[in-house]
């Protein structure tokens, strides 16, 4: 079993003022302060069914990556498959970081894809985070910390650059009272980002909002923002692009007492003005990490966001927008495999996640299964490799 090195928190979160800062924060956290240990372990992924293969086509033993987490002299080329995932990276500072890295489908060629957006020296809180494919394949929308940026007063903005990380430009710049934007998604035409954004009103995070950012013109309008102590989050597009399906968060109390009491999916209309979101989910499914079928009306999400990960079962569902026909994906038991973050492979026949194994938040592996449940394996054909928020390459075109 992969261990957590001696130190690391067990169960992070980040507070600001009276509103907790979105759960994204606590999954990069637990993720780094695993990395080390998962780059050195040999544990196999339970429920790999495709084992691993030498260049001379002999089975192997199946181990975690082993790459450094220095930038790469990789190149994501223009034709190639490739996996983008948030993993560890060394700053130049020395520190270790969340950061987007890029690796081959068979497992070579890890490496950190966006080393060009330089990170705030100084502040482990800094990172590059929740990349996501263009539709064409060619261009990566991603969060960063802005460098410009003391620990207290540190934003996110969006980045877009080419496939291999050049050409860098920073297409929505977070300033006050802006604090955070984030969970970029790249429409289905490509000419737009949905993403998450929350201002700061002296210590407290106020107007958390799902906005859309028009690539050409950089004008952004609101979709839908949350009301009373909910969070809205995670926005992914329907494929003609008309609707969002968001993860909705439920907090006891606005205060610094807030617990989170429930999650739940919900769909918003992308046409409508300020529209309000339906929730489609019960709030007792803890229902996270939403995705839509590139073709299909097929929503896919899976149970209990990383901070409730050790407080029981977590799966995969899909359902259809309306919360109809709901189907459960994978039967994990409670202290089995946990499956989350979950999204579509561009043909839509397999869902590539994050699977976490052994106690509490585990050892987090990239991991591949049939939309029909079956043929679950590493992400990777090499084995099980350290990684979280994996998305696999839409077909260049």
């Amino acid at each position: 079993m992969i261990t957590k090195p001696a130190g690391a928190p067990a169960r992070p979160d980040r507070t600001i003022g009276t509103r907790r800062r979105p759960l994204w924060h606590a999954a990069c956290l637990c993720a780094l302060a695993l990395g080390l240990a998962a780059c050195s372990s040999s544990s196999p992924a339970p429920g790999t069914t495709r084992p691993a293969t030498s260049a001379s086509g002999t089975a192997t033993s199946a181990s975690p990556n082993a790459t450094s987490t220095a930038p790469g002299t990789d190149t994501v080329g223009d034709s190639d498959p490739w996996i983008i995932y948030e993993g560890p990276v060394v700053v130049p500072d020395g520190t270790e970081r969340a950061g987007n890295r890029a690796v081959r489908p068979d497992g070579s060629g890890d490496h950190w894809v966006t080393p060009g957006v330089p990170l705030p020296v100084g502040n482990k809180d800094a990172w590059q985070v929740h990349p996501d494919w263009s539709p064409n394949g060619q261009r990566l929308v991603f969060a960063a910390a802005d460098p410009r940026q003391s620990a207290a007063t540190l934003t996110y903005d969006l980045w877009v650059s080419d496939a291999n990380g050049g050409h860098l430009d920073r297409v929505l710049d977070c300033q006050a009272p802006c604090l955070e934007a984030n969970y970029p998604a790249w429409s289905p035409n490509g000419r737009s980002l949905a993403f998450t954004t929350f201002d700061l009103k002296g210590q407290d995070t106020v107007n958390i909002r799902i906005d859309v950012l028009d690539l050409a013109t950089h004008h952004v309008r609101t979709i839908t923002r949350a009301a009373g102590t909910d969070n809205v989050t995670r926005p992914r597009w329907s494929p003609d692009g008309r609707t969002l399906v968001l993860e909705v968060q439920h907090w006891s109390n606005a205060g610094p007492t807030g617990k989170l009491t429930g999650t739940a999916i919900a769909t918003v209309s992308v046409t409508d003005h300020v529209a309000t979101a339906t929730v489609i989910t019960p709030w007792s499914m803890w229902a996270t990490y939403p995705d839509w079928h590139p073709t299909q009306n097929l929503i896919l999400f899976s149970t209990r966001p990383w901070s409730e990960l050790d407080t029981g079962p977590s799966n995969l569902y899909t359902a259809k927008p309306d919360g109809s026909h709901s189907t459960q994906i994978t039967h994990f038991t409670n202290g089995s495999t946990r499956a989350t973050q979950p999204t579509f492979t561009p043909d839509g026949s397999h869902i590539i996640f994050t699977a976490v194994e052994g106690d509490g938040f585990g050892n987090p592996t990239m991991a591949e299964i049939a939309l029909d449940g079956s043929g679950l394996t590493s992400a990777t054909s090499s084995g099980p490799m350290f990684g979280t928020h994996p998305r696999l390459r839409p077909n260049v075109r």
